[in-house]
């Protein structure tokens, strides 16, 4: 089986253009909008598979009972498709299944979504196992609805680094 690991991203949200210096309060990020709201409303929308040719995945969300307030949490079951293949028996050694170029074996990927309404800076864990994560489809998915219906702004998920982290220990005491 291979290594699990969780993996945390910076989120920011700022208009078209703008830079980091510029990031906006996820409370009411174009004036009105609470961003964290808005992904749910995108997150509960993805309930049943989804086809991403660019990514040649299908995907789906399963949130767990969302509070009104607090973190976005749930699974993401995602799966590669686009290449035939046999599904093995380990024991035996022998063919169980034949693969077909359009079937997809999902797996499923922890995720954890902390945007603060007052902070302009927030967090997004994500599971990885072994080298296989949906840290490109999760904000593909939710940075192309964004984008959709709210084209004159951009979200950006990008690796969490120490100096990130030491910055904000530093500031509040806490990560």
């Amino acid at each position: 089986m291979p290594r699990c690991k969780v993996v945390a991203y910076l989120v920011e949200v700022r208009k078209l253009n703008a830079s980091s210096k510029q990031n906006l309060k996820f409370g009411s990020f174009d004036g009105t909008a609470d961003l964290r709201d808005t992904i749910l409303k995108y997150l509960q929308k993805m309930v049943t598979y989804s086809k991403v040719a660019h990514f040649q995945k299908t995907f789906k969300v399963v949130l767990d009972k969302p509070a009104n307030t607090g973190a976005l949490t749930g699974m993401v079951f995602a799966g590669d498709y686009g290449q035939a293949s046999d599904i093995i028996d380990a024991d035996s050694g022998k063919t169980t299944y034949k693969k077909k170029k359009t079937e997809s074996l999902p797996s499923p990927f922890y995720f954890h979504l902390e945007l603060p309404p007052n902070e302009t800076r927030g967090i997004l864990c994500l599971q990885q196992s072994g080298l296989n994560g949906v840290k490109s489809l999760f904000e593909g998915a939710i940075a192309g609805q964004l984008q959709k219906y709210y084209p004159d702004y951009r979200l950006h998920v990008r690796s969490m680094t120490l100096a990130d982290a030491l910055k904000e220990y530093l500031k509040t005491g806490s990560v």
